[in-house]
């Protein structure tokens, strides 16, 4: 009833099933009983002596062993280890169907069979463990790296934030992309397919939520951008939600869609900062729980970039928040993070930290040169973006308390749902005619307009050009 067995790399695969041979460890080889054994546990202990290249399943082939199959390898007085042989291999297996269809060719060459194993279902739950422990690390990273306390209900947040996005109609959303909107298209379309009602904008905030919609220069602080909105929101929150955890949810959402179209190559550091302080001095929690939910999901490029670079909250503009105490003592020197000018307004001059490649892997592209309105081509790296040197409307000075007294009224919240509404158009249209007349004038040339101009250059050119032509000479002997 016992079985043994090896997970081999594809490269150690593909040497033994060519050459007939390989070097293996004996420690490698994992010995189980069916009967007893969780296909889990089973592949965890198989991965454990396997080398570390990720969790695709083409990368792995699992080897059936006769018992006792290794042999001892000493030549010139060296161990050179243990020896195995095909000849003592029972049979091969994948660990999925994808993996099978792409090792099927190389064994049909090599004259071996190769079929699925029964530990595929072991193998998925496994992948999916090491790859849920890879995302915990990266968050946990990009706390440290920023300064920001843990959020003690991460766990129960991040449920939460599932339930949310999966509420998230994909359609009703894809006109606010790219767009300073985008954030809170996404908390707005879920509170309306959650609750089967569309929350009613206020004429103020749709006012605020259409320039958004407009505004594509997205390298800015998102929630200070936009504080009816923010009001608003929080206004929405039931007894089961944080409002809190409403702002963090937008904010994560719009730096999230930030690195997505930027193809994973980009961060904006600044205005994310500038999301934390806000977020922090309504509820230390939700910064966390913002900090560590986007560590998880961004490329580990990004966040080792960081890490080298040393930045942390201590390399933002002047006035953002560091934490104090035994987290103060352990801010780099200047010398060790990135450098960000600082201006009383708070707005960093705009910087790129460039990405180091990783030695294991490509980096991943930057961007396609896609170009967005008001802003420069993006390149590979970590931008530290131009933050605004001024906010529109009344967020330069609303304060945290008073978004923190909104949280309480819970009479507007009811007010903010209509039951008879129909559904909230988030992909609102802007004046056809303004943005018509704005497309013609951005068109024009800087010859446009300036007919008269052109045609006196001209002349003068030509007039000039007349007065430099040189008579020819005459001919000796001919008369005046």
């Amino acid at each position: 009833m016992r079985q043994e067995a090896v997970a081999l790399s594809y490269l150690e695969w593909v040497r033994l099933i060519g050459t007939g041979a390989i070097r293996l460890a004996e420690a490698r080889i994992v010995r189980w009983r069916p009967d007893r054994a969780d296909p889990a546990e089973v592949v965890a202990n198989l991965m454990l002596g396997a080398p570390d290249l990720g969790t695709s399943a083409t990368s792995f082939v699992l080897a059936m062993l006769e018992p006792e199959v290794l042999d001892r390898m000493r030549e010139g007085g060296i161990d050179l280890g243990q020896r195995l042989n095909l000849e003592t291999v029972r049979s091969f297996h994948s660990f999925s169907d994808t993996a099978l269809a792409v090792h099927r060719p190389d064994a049909e060459a090599a004259g071996v069979f190769i079929d699925l194993t029964p530990l595929a279902a072991g193998w998925a739950y496994w992948a999916a463990a090491v790859e849920a422990a890879d995302r915990r690390a990266q968050g946990e990273a990009m706390l440290a790296l920023l300064r920001v306390p843990r959020c003690d209900r991460f766990g129960q947040a991040t449920n939460w934030l599932a339930d949310q996005e999966r509420c998230i109609a994909p359609d009703d959303i894809v006109r606010a992309r790219d767009s300073m909107f985008f954030g809170w298209a996404c908390v707005l379309n879920a509170q309306k397919v959650r609750t089967g009602v569309a929350p009613v904008l206020p004429a103020d905030v749709k006012e605020e939520a259409d320039a958004l919609r407009r505004d594509f220069a997205v390298d800015q602080p998102f929630l200070a951008r936009a504080p009816r909105l923010r009001a608003f929101v929080v206004s929405l929150a039931d007894e089961e939600d944080r409002p809190s955890d409403l702002l963090a949810m937008a904010s994560l959402k719009q730096h999230e869609r930030y690195v997505i179209k930027r193809e994973g190559a980009t961060l904006d550091l600044p205005s994310l900062i500038e999301d934390i302080r806000l977020l922090e001095g309504l509820d230390v929690g939700a910064a966390g729980f913002l900090v560590q939910a986007l560590g998880e999901r961004v490329p580990g490029e990004l966040i080792r970039t960081l890490k080298v670079r040393g930045v942390t909250c201590a390399s933002a503009p002047t006035g953002v928040h560091t934490l104090g105490g035994e987290d103060a003592a352990r801010v780099p020197d200047q010398g060790d993070c990135a450098d960000v000018a600082s201006t009383p307004n708070l707005s960093p001059q705009p910087q790129t930290i460039e990405a180091a490649a990783p030695m294991e892997c490509p980096m991943l592209s930057a961007g396609t040169g896609e170009q967005s309105a008001g802003s420069d081509v993006v390149t590979a790296g970590v931008v530290l973006a131009e933050a605004p040197t001024s906010v529109q409307g009344d967020s330069a000075t609303e304060s945290p308390h008073e978004d923190e007294a909104l949280f309480n009224s819970a009479d507007r919240r009811r007010s903010s749902l209509a039951p008879d509404q129909p559904g909230l158009d988030f992909a609102h249209p802007a004046n056809p005619e303004a943005e018509s007349s704005a497309g013609a004038a951005s068109s024009r040339g800087p010859e446009d307009g300036k007919p008269a101009d052109v045609a006196a250059r001209s002349k003068s050119r030509s007039g000039k050009s007349a007065t430099k032509i040189k008579k020819p000479k005459k001919s000796e002997g001919s008369s005046d």
